[in-house]
């Protein structure tokens, strides 16, 4: 029996050492990062893979950084949110610095969470996510600049093709270039 004793208690401690609780599934407006988006006001979301059971966040602190190197110090230049006591991890609204087309940004969040059963042996633990970067698309209409990069027809006339203009219901006219192909837009 007094062997016995000495096991369970290195069994129970190997266990808790082998508790873990990580950030995972980083998304912006339910993204990856992998493209743009399309919103000045991103909102950021997460979740936890656990080998623990009774995972509860009881806090978040998101930063967003101009740099990789800031993300990695914690410096939120574009955005600190500080620390927010909640269980919310989803569609948590960007309200930093106004943020412009083909700005890259680097974020992570900080969250405090609980774990275990009963509640008088609950541990707490502090997390840090990896760091992610988002990047916002053209969002204004004076970003877009483009020129045709075809052929230059004179006139603007396609050859071989035939151009209706149908009038709209508001006034405007629909362009058709009809061809080998069927072309639409509107004007």
């Amino acid at each position: 029996m007094r062997r016995i004793i000495p096991l369970l208690l290195m069994a129970a401690l190997f266990a808790a050492c082998g508790d873990k609780v990580e950030i995972t599934n980083l998304t912006v407006e339910m993204q990856d990062g992998s493209m743009p988006l399309a919103t000045a006001t991103p909102r950021f979301s997460w979740n936890y893979e656990a080998t623990v059971d009774n995972v509860m966040q009881t806090s978040y602190h998101i930063i967003v950084a101009s740099s990789e190197e800031k993300a990695r110090r914690g410096e939120g230049d574009l955005w600190d949110s500080q620390t927010v006591d909640t269980s919310q991890m989803l569609y948590i609204p960007y309200a930093g610095t106004p943020l412009k087309s083909r700005d890259r940004c680097w974020w992570r969040v900080y969250t405090t969470v609980t774990y275990g059963a009963p509640a008088s042996r609950r541990h707490e633990e502090t997390l840090e996510s990896p760091i992610q970067y988002f990047e916002l698309s053209l969002l204004d209409r004076n970003d877009w600049h483009a020129r045709w990069i075809g052929r230059d027809y004179p006139d603007d006339k396609l050859e071989g093709h035939t151009e209706v203009y149908l009038p709209t219901a508001d006034g405007h006219a629909e362009k058709q270039i009809l061809g080998s192909d069927h072309h639409h837009f509107t004007l």
